[in-house]
């Protein structure tokens, strides 16, 4: 019988229970007769809740586990690129020709670098509810079109890429 069926069972006989002219000791003790088995059902569902809680718990645990190799790995991934562009850059060369993949410094897009904030002209922030913050496209736009912008430059990068 399920939980709730002796639940519900329980509740039935207390409210025929009290309908009846009976001893009070007498409805005491056929409620507690009843109760023993809702109570082992109870204690049943409670162990299958501590159960599952375990593990979700040791799955949770384990999967942070993972998430921080994940994250190890690509830094070290990452950390091993920069090595490599470094390399690369060093020695003049920009691109590698193999078998499986081709090496190539490539330049990335222009950004924007804002040297001091407070030389920026107010026509290039953008409100940002309770603050506010310097809208860099409008910025790029502007040095791109030969506007001087004060406090701001772009400067463009290389990366590596692994073909």
């Amino acid at each position: 019988m399920k939980l709730i069926e002796h639940v519900a069972e329980h509740n039935e006989a207390a409210r025929k229970l009290a309908d009846m002219d009976l001893p009070a000791d007498a409805v005491k003790d056929t409620l507690e007769s009843m109760t023993g088995a809702l109570e082992v059902k109870a204690r049943s569902v409670a162990g299958f809740i501590l159960g599952v809680e375990a593990d979700a718990r040791a799955r949770r645990e384990h999967a942070e586990k993972v998430l921080a190799k994940a994250k190890a790995e690509e830094n070290r991934a990452a950390s091993m690129r920069e090595y490599l562009h470094y390399c690369m850059i060093s020695a003049g060369i920009t691109e590698i020709k193999g078998p499986e993949f081709t090496l190539r410094i490539r330049d990335n897009p222009a950004k924007v670098v804002v040297d001091r904030d407070e030389s920026v002209p107010a026509d290039y922030w953008v409100a940002v509810p309770a603050t506010q913050r310097i809208d860099k496209q409008l910025v790029k736009q502007a040095i791109k079109d030969g506007y001087d912008v004060p406090g701001c430059r772009l400067e463009r990068g290389t990366r590596l890429e692994v073909k």
